[in-house]
């Protein structure tokens, strides 16, 4: 019978490895913030821009052909005043996509995160049921090894007076054949009365070697 050892430090060590996920929502914030500080730039350049442009028209509106020219000027201005806009809207749209795509992230990887945790909770109670089981079976096994031991014993001793008893009955059996094979004396005893024979008794003696 092989004998089975429970290590007593017999643990188990499950890690949940969230590197990727980190990373992901790293990337996207980084990529919101960056949005974010373009778009307040271009405001602050663009009202800053616009600001210098009035300034100078005011100093220039003098003859008409300069107001003629700085209507040219306002106008293109619009015109990039316009793009902006429709940059900055785009911005705020890919923000907004970036944001949604974030969320949708941290809501994916959330659920498998928490069906790895499950996952991981049964095959710890699995683990944790075997190793009770092995316990239950290493103690079954040392009860029974004891019993044999025991058993191993008690044969051993009944085999040793078993064989004392053998050695005695073959010293008896050869002290009777010993005795069978002494030579014997036939000894006659008779007793007359007045000439008269009364008893005849015949006797066997041992002859001593």
């Amino acid at each position: 019978m092989e004998k089975h050892h429970v290590p007593s430090d017999f643990n188990v060590n499950v890690k949940v490895d969230t590197g990727p996920r980190e990373d992901l929502i790293k990337v996207l914030e980084d990529m919101r913030q960056e949005y974010e500080l373009i778009i307040k730039k271009k405001h602050r350049d663009l009202d800053t821009w616009y600001k210098e442009q009035s300034a100078a028209m005011s100093q220039e509106a003098a003859s008409p052909a300069t107001v003629q020219s700085r209507q040219g000027d306002i106008h293109e201005l619009k015109r990039t005043f316009q793009a902006l806009e429709i940059d900055l809207q785009a911005q705020y749209s890919t923000k907004s996509a970036l944001e949604n795509m974030l969320s949708e992230t941290q809501s994916r990887y959330s659920c498998k995160l928490q069906d790895m945790q499950e996952i991981i909770s049964h095959y710890e109670e699995e683990l944790t049921q075997l190793r009770h089981e092995l316990e239950r079976q290493n103690n079954e096994y040392q009860v029974l090894l004891g019993i044999k031991t025991h058993l191993e014993k008690e044969i051993t001793t009944y085999r040793r007076l078993l064989e004392g008893e053998s050695e005695g009955t073959r010293e008896e059996s050869k002290s009777s054949m010993k005795v069978s094979a002494t030579p014997k004396i036939k000894a006659i005893t008779q007793e007359t009365i007045n000439g008269r024979l009364v008893l005849c008794q015949v006797n066997e003696i041992q002859k001593h070697a």
